[in-house]
């Protein structure tokens, strides 16, 4: 559903011309010092792998602000669609919007599939997070789920799905938790839909497998975490 965008290319530009430009300088060096062109340029690649890492690390990191920026954008305007979510309710999720605001290219950027974000502003639940969102980039929508048997009636399932979590705090974090059954979409039909982290309406708290600084070093953990349940993300 979403596009996820390449890494600017600014950056690796930058390293391709600092490495043609180590490659002439070691050479005079190596041909001044009469060392030996072939170890100057043998030490000047050494040291070029080593800055093509530093760069790779440093150009290209997601930026999350503008993507929480349209989700409260699209959250104030609301109008709910007859089911009663808006703003005010203090969480909305993708399932939720029409089509132009499900796909808008800004949220897009995430690469997620299904997001719900809790926004804070429902007064009369206070344990609702506040400025949290919460994403899958898997195909959640098409896996049928059972209900907990410890479900009094809020519609939590028995099952643990991995995902992911942002807040301004914690960074980007790999978490495991239940999502709640039967959400309902403005397609009129019924969808899984992304739970916060802490106790909520009965659901136990989640799980939090790490948390990380950069969106791209939480992709690497949570494919490691798959990994670890044979490749499933649901268990």
């Amino acid at each position: 559903m979403f596009t996820f965008y390449k890494n600017s290319q600014k950056g690796q530009d930058l390293v391709e011309y600092a490495l043609m430009l180590a490659i002439i300088i070691g050479i005079g060096w190596g041909i001044y010092s009469q060392t030996g062109v072939a170890d100057s340029i043998k030490n000047v690649f050494g040291n070029a792998s080593s800055l093509m890492e530093t760069a790779k690390k440093n150009t290209g990191t997601f930026d999350m602000k503008p993507v929480l920026d349209r989700i409260k954008e699209i959250q104030t305007g609301y109008p709910g669609h007859g089911y009663g979510i808006d703003y005010g309710r203090g969480l909305i999720q993708s399932g939720w919007l029409t089509n132009g605001d499900e796909e808008d290219s800004t949220i897009g950027k995430l690469g997620a599939t299904m997001w719900t974000f809790y926004n804070g502003e429902n007064k009369g639940k206070p344990g609702l997070e506040s400025g949290v969102l919460y994403w899958t980039t898997e195909d959640l929508d098409s896996v049928t789920l059972k209900k907990d048997a410890n479900d009094k009636g809020s519609g939590w399932s028995k099952e643990t799905v991995l995902s992911y979590r942002y807040d301004k705090k914690n960074g980007y974090s790999v978490i495991e938790n239940r999502v709640w059954l039967n959400q309902p979409g403005s397609d009129g039909k019924n969808h899984n839909g992304l739970a916060q982290l802490p106790y909520e309406y009965g659901k136990p708290k989640g799980n939090v497998l790490g948390s990380y600084s950069t969106y791209e070093e939480a992709q690497e953990a949570y494919k490691k975490a798959k990994a670890d349940h044979e490749g499933q993300y649901i268990y």
